[in-house]
């Protein structure tokens, strides 16, 4: 998936979207514009009722889109572009603040981070309209914030600082060399018309964020003095008085109070603008502990100053004298407690003269570990000479791999010329045919030599191959299947369907799937090739194949032979490179693990001219089964390989032979319709191990099913079905009756038949039997309605389900009857 920052534009009448950087792996990359049309945006289509009011969809509105390139490929084409509905674009979007990026707002000069105190209120005009609901503000050195916005009366914007500390004024500043990741750059509008022509916007991600280099105080003067009133009556609590008012503010940590705030705080106070504050706090912080009441008292008496102005203030009072008495009486308790404490003092005094003498032994053990220590520092210093000495170590294997790359430069140089010289000594002698033929048959063989190791080393073998599957009862194969599809690849498909089609696949050199475009049918190929375990990296068992428009012949197909070169040129590598993989399984008698191709919309040319080389090769039987391509290009083809093709009915496509349906298993898909809530998106259903081709053997092959004959009941059923054909002049060819004989013997115990005895025949002649209807009148369609009897709802229900759709599509196209009716 990839993600975009992407903007809305609107133009007329349409709101366009235009992706403008790429997000990728952390980081932003502008945005390859060819993957977006030839005006690089996006048109949102169906805008209406509760989508109209989305917040997505305003014009310069930013958002974040995720989308995959198949999703992007999917979209429905305008001459303009691609065009997404509103209701999925309103899916693949989410805020842009959502995925942690901030866009980054550069000040108009005079506006920096110093002098925020002086600014911090005032409204920013010249600057646009911000995209992310948190950003960042920057000068010429450093970015700094994050900050929320509002848009002002007058047309321009307010930042208030968006907390990120313990402090809710406090912002983290930071200096723009430290950024190891970019600050990202793009442009604003693409359009000369647009509002914001010619401007660049600038976006960072919060993880790319450096060390912040210091912190900004934003708090104005009246948040200040609330700030020191809490503050002060937190202390009033928690230190009981026993500190002083500057105590506090100056010991309080940076990141608690930067510097700035500190010295604001201590100019207020000497500037008396604090003084309500401390004198409304002083009951609760002084005059209610009764050190600090002696604390001041003794403050007052030490300094006269205090005393002169404190004495007439006192003098009124009229408990003077006998505040007076109790002042004598409390410094008489004063001087006592003073003499006690000089008694404890000398005590303490003469105990530490006793412990300097217990102490010298301790000065012994320190001198010890200094000389311990000592020793140490030596070695560290041996450790830094070794580090030195690994320094220019290092420094000699960089030299020495520098010498290693010029040398290598040399030998390519070297390479170079001399190939320079062959051409230059081959085009001297070119004129002369013979040796140039020699030369050419030389370089073809070298070619073809080197392309038979290669291809031998892709031969998968049980002792080459790693990881493969211990299945090989086709019972067990079907039910690992069946439950691989339904759970983990989300497909509504019965377990009979998946027999039939793994029991058509093992029997059948062709498998034609055909329905409708988007039934499913390359998917549910591709699906069931992975459950096999097919594409297997190193050993590759499965080729999937586009077909395109005015294919003639296996030169489109496969490739050609240059008799120039002398080599075969492959249109196709990797159908190419099965047959040559085939081919060395053939001859060593390796039949180890199943080879499929996918021909993907086969009938988009006719199939019989471009596969004509495998026509012959569709029964299993035939003897010396190979394929010759040209001169030396012959190759055997080993029994192990299937071809899978998927054909659609509508009328860009080519019809098939009889000589293809005679040769073919036709599998015919329906559309289903799902509802919203049941519909379960795929995800990845990872990778299995490799299916044996032992499976499929025990399938195909008689000797493993020779025994069993077919009930009386399924034989008399298919014989009335044969005279319905014969009444009209359609005979079976024995082909047709002996593959649909194996299907129904093999299809013992591998179908489940407790409620249909007629299960598989209801099947083989669907897609063996069915097919060849082709006709027209009044006669036709009362051969279908007979065959529609025998073919009853209650023993034949798929057969019976697909004349009924025959004969209809036929009445309504002048009673022409055909199983591919489009």
């Amino acid at each position: 998936m990839s993600v975009y920052l992407a903007r809305i534009e609107h133009i007329n009448d349409y709101f366009n979207i235009r992706p403008v950087m790429e997000l990728i792996e952390g980081g932003f990359v502008e945005v390859d514009a060819g993957k977006f049309g030839q005006y690089g945006t996006i048109t949102i289509s169906a805008i209406y009722g509760q989508v109209s009011d989305s917040p997505f969809i305003q014009e310069q509105k930013y958002v974040m889109l995720t989308i995959s390139d198949s999703e992007l490929a999917s979209l429905e084409q305008t001459y303009t572009g691609s065009k997404i509905k509103a209701v999925d674009y309103i899916s693949k979007v989410k805020p842009v603040d959502s995925f942690g990026i901030r866009e980054v707002i550069k000040l108009p000069k005079g506006f920096t981070s110093n002098t925020y105190s002086e600014w911090g209120n005032d409204t920013i005009l010249d600057i646009m309209q911000p995209i992310t609901n948190s950003v960042y503000l920057s000068d010429e050195n450093s970015v700094f914030g994050p900050f929320s916005w509002k848009v002002t009366p007058d047309g321009g914007y307010k930042f208030s600082p968006n907390a990120i500390e313990s402090d809710p004024y406090v912002i983290s500043e930071y200096l723009i060399s430290d950024f190891e990741e970019p600050i990202y750059t793009f442009d604003a509008a693409k359009r000369t018309t647009d509002l914001y022509y010619g401007r660049e916007r600038h976006i960072l991600k919060n993880d790319n964020l450096p060390e912040k280099s210091s912190y900004i105080d934003c708090i104005d003067d009246i948040g200040l003095k609330e700030f020191v009133g809490r503050l002060l009556s937190q202390n009033a609590e928690t230190r009981k008085a026993k500190k002083e008012i500057r105590d506090a503010v100056v010991e309080l940590p940076i990141e608690v109070m930067s510097e700035q705030r500190r010295n604001r705080i201590l100019e207020l106070a000497k500037n008396g603008d604090l003084a309500d504050q401390t004198i409304n706090l002083i009951p609760s912080v002084v005059l209610e502990n009764k050190d600090s009441l002696e604390k001041i008292a003794q403050v007052i008496l030490d300094n006269s100053n205090y005393m002169e102005k404190l004495y007439p203030v006192v003098k009124e009072q009229e408990e003077y004298n006998s505040i007076i008495e109790k002042i004598e009486v409390e410094k008489k308790t004063k001087q006592q407690e003073l003499d006690v404490l000089k008694n404890e003092i000398q005590k303490l005094q003469d105990a530490g003269n006793e412990e300097l003498t217990i102490n010298s032994s301790e000065v012994q053990k320190l001198v010890s570990e200094k000389d311990e220590l000592q020793r140490k520092l030596e070695a560290y210093k041996d450790f830094e000479n070794l580090s030195d000495k690994v320094y220019k170590l290092n420094g000699e294997v960089e030299d020495t791999q520098n010498q290693y790359n010029m040398l290598l430069s040399m030998k390519n140089t070297l390479s170079t010329d001399i190939e320079q010289k062959v051409r230059e000594a081959y085009s001297s002698f070119a004129f002369d045919g013979a040796i140039s033929s020699l030369m050419l048959q030389e370089a073809a063989n070298f070619e073809k030599s080197k392309n038979v190791k290669r291809t031998e080393a892709l031969v998968a073998t049980l002792q080459t191959v790693e990881s493969y599957s211990d299945i090989s009862n086709p019972v067990d194969l079907v039910n690992f299947v069946h439950k691989e599809l339904t759970e983990k690849g989300k497909r509504n498909i019965s377990k009979n369907d998946v027999a039939n089609i793994l029991i058509c696949m093992a029997q059948g050199f062709l498998t034609v799937l055909a329905g409708e475009p988007g039934t499913g049918k390359t998917s549910l190929v591709s699906l069931i090739a992975n459950i096999l375990g097919l594409p297997n990296g190193e050993y590759n068992r499965y080729s999937e194949i586009a077909v395109e428009k005015g294919w003639t012949s296996r030169r489109d197909l496969i490739g050609y032979y240059n008799p120039l070169t002398k080599s075969f040129d492959a249109s196709n590598k990797g159908l190419f490179s099965a047959l040559s993989v085939l081919n060395e399984e053939k001859k060593n008698n390796i039949d180890d693990f199943p080879y499929v191709v996918l021909l993907d919309e086969a009938n988009l040319s006719q199939m019989e001219h471009y596969w004509a080389d495998f026509m012959s090769l569709c029964d299993f039987d035939k003897m010396n089964r190979r394929i010759c391509l040209c001169e030396d290009y012959e190759y055997l083809i080993s029994d192990t390989l299937r071809f899978m093709a998927t054909i659609n009915l509508d009328h860009t496509t080519e019809i098939l032979s009889p000589r293809l349906i005679d040769r073919a298993w036709i599998i015919m898909l329906h559309s289903t319709d799902v509802d919203i809530e049941d519909f379960e998106v795929r995800s990845d259903i990872g990778k299995y191990p490799l299916i044996q081709y032992e499976a499929f053997k025990r399938i195909k092959n008689s000797e493993f099913w020779e025994n069993q004959k077919l009930d009386t009941a399924i034989t008399d059923k298919f014989n009335k079905i044969r005279v319905c054909f014969q009444d009209i002049g359609i005979s079976f060819s024995p082909r047709i009756i002996g593959m649909i004989k194996k299907y129904c013997l093999s299809s013992k115990g591998v179908f489940d038949t407790s409620e249909n005895v007629y299960c598989a025949l209801d099947y083989a002649v669907l897609q063996k039997v069915l097919p060849i209807i082709n006709g027209y009148g009044e006669d036709y369609h009362v051969f279908l309605e007979k065959l529609m009897v025998e073919c009853d709802q209650n023993t034949m229900p798929k057969c019976y389900e697909m004349i009924q759709s025959i004969i209809k599509k036929g009445n309504l196209n002048m009673q022409y009857y055909q199983f591919f009716a489009r």
